[in-house]
């Protein structure tokens, strides 16, 4: 921040484009119909990305499954559900269980010669329990006893028998086996024993305990809760994981959006080449690739192969670069809908580019593509096309002044000698880049100063006008 004003003004920066029509005079053509000219390309691509490919697969969602809540959960399926989110649920609680016990008394042999009564006792235990989460609902009884007996051995006159209650029920007697309902009963559970003239007893006592609804949701509730929680941890990861690629796809995709659109025109001329000599070899049945290299151990270079392989392909490849005009090259691409119905959605999405050519490349169904050929190779390419045998002239010597040898500095020419320039022009193309001006003043001349630097980057031919120079004293008038 400073005490003076700042002024700046925004302009915006076109593109100017010398533009040159030459006349390369006449030459004889090739023409090629090219199926889908991008299809290896993006093949390639796709390739490349396919090992970058998103492998974490997303974690199935709870309803998708059938777990819509807790009581969703069963015996039947908290395994599978457990599987799905890979963890383990505890069992669930058992819906029956059976609590069993015995139990015993007796007593010494009574008296001597004195007549003594029948003995009578009671015996009361409190050591069986209800599990938690379960109700008694039924007991089983069975119960043996004997009678009491003297010293001689002889038994009390009258016979002994006892009754038995068990929980809430009423005291019956028992030498059999009884069957009584306990009407839900929870927690302790007494068993009680009256012995009337019975030296000696045996109790065995079995109940069926049934499991509380209240318990069973229980256990559903701590399964549902456990299930969720390994989903939104899973789904959490699977998130992040997913935002990450993305960003990695976003990055990919912006760095291909931002090739240099020359770079672009090379793929897409490269790519048609390929194609064109691919056509003209399957025709021919020639092949145009070989490998003339040999094995190395691992770390060294291979060596070449030198041998008459080497020098047949050579001069294939001479032939295919020097007899075709490929820096001439004229093509134009036809809409999507002439490849496979199958492929037009995909198609349809790669002409979402601000290249239009480039464009029209990856989403085009069929190319048209046409080339001129040397006119010192005119009657040589002929013959290739005939037979598939690369002729460059008479004679297995060549030199600079056999009609079909080209140097190399003619090879990189992208004409020849006898082009004509035919008329020079230059178009503005709009961009969207913009200058900041530090100064308010009008602009002389045509388009924006820029900086000279040694090199001459940046050579314009417009100026700013002066600035005043402020009026010395404070202006005003006495």
């Amino acid at each position: 921040m400073g005490d003076d004003h700042v002024i700046c003004v925004h302009r915006s920066v076109d593109k100017i484009v010398n533009n040159t029509l030459v006349n390369y005079g006449r030459m004889e053509v090739i023409e090629f119909e090219v199926p889908e000219p991008a299809r290896h390309f993006i093949s390639a691509q796709q390739s490349e990305r396919e090992e970058q490919q998103f492998t974490h697969r997303r974690p199935k969602r709870p309803r998708s499954i059938g777990l819509r809540g807790p009581k969703s959960i069963n015996f039947g399926n908290y395994r599978r559900f457990a599987k799905t989110y890979g963890i383990d649920l505890d069992a669930p609680p058992q819906r029956k269980v059976k609590l069993a016990q015995a139990y015993a008394d007796s007593m010494p042999l009574m008296g001597g010669d004195e007549e003594i009564s029948s003995p009578n006792r009671a015996v009361a235990w409190n050591d069986l329990t209800v599990p938690e989460g379960y109700v008694a609902t039924t007991v089983w009884v069975e119960a043996v006893s004997e009678d009491a007996l003297r010293v001689d051995g002889n038994p009390f006159s009258g016979g002994g028998d006892i009754s038995i209650s068990v929980g809430n029920t009423d005291f019956l007697k028992s030498s059999a086996f009884v069957v009584q309902d306990l009407n839900n009963l929870e927690g302790t559970v007494p068993v009680s024993v009256m012995a009337r003239g019975a030296g000696a007893f045996t109790v065995q006592v079995t109940i069926e305990c049934k499991l509380k609804p209240r318990h069973f949701f229980d256990w559903q509730m701590k399964s549902f809760t456990k299930l969720m929680e390994a989903y939104r941890k899973q789904k959490a990861e699977y998130d992040e994981a997913l935002a990450a690629h993305k960003s990695e796809v976003e990055e990919a995709e912006t760095r291909e959006s931002d090739l240099n659109p020359r770079f672009r025109r090379q793929v897409m001329e490269r790519e048609l080449k390929r194609l064109c000599i691919s056509m003209i070899a399957d025709q021919l049945e020639i092949d145009i690739t070989a490998n003339h290299y040999g094995g190395a151990p691992e770390g060294d270079l291979p060596p070449i192969n030198f041998g008459p392989s080497l020098d047949k392909h050579a001069e294939l490849v001479r032939f295919l670069e020097q007899a075709v005009h490929w820096n001439l090259m004229s093509y134009m691409f036809y809409p999507y809908f002439y490849a496979d119905k199958e492929r037009w959605r995909e198609k349809l999405s790669m002409e979402a580019t601000r290249d239009r050519l480039f464009a029209a490349f990856l989403s085009s169904g069929m190319g048209r593509v046409v080339v001129p050929i040397r006119p010192e190779f005119a009657s040589a390419f002929g013959y290739f096309l005939e037979t598939g045998i690369p002729w460059f002239g008479e004679g297995l010597v060549m030199d600079s002044q056999d009609d079909h040898y080209l140097s190399l500095a003619d090879e990189i020419m992208t004409g020849n000698h006898d082009e004509i320039i035919e008329d020079r022009w230059q178009t503005k193309l709009p961009t969207n880049l913009t200058i900041l001006q530090d100064a308010a003043s009008a602009m002389i001349g045509e388009g924006l100063p820029c900086e000279i630097d040694e090199n001459r980057i940046g050579a314009g031919n417009s100026r700013l006008s002066p600035v005043l120079p402020p009026v010395e004293g404070d202006g005003s008038v006495e």
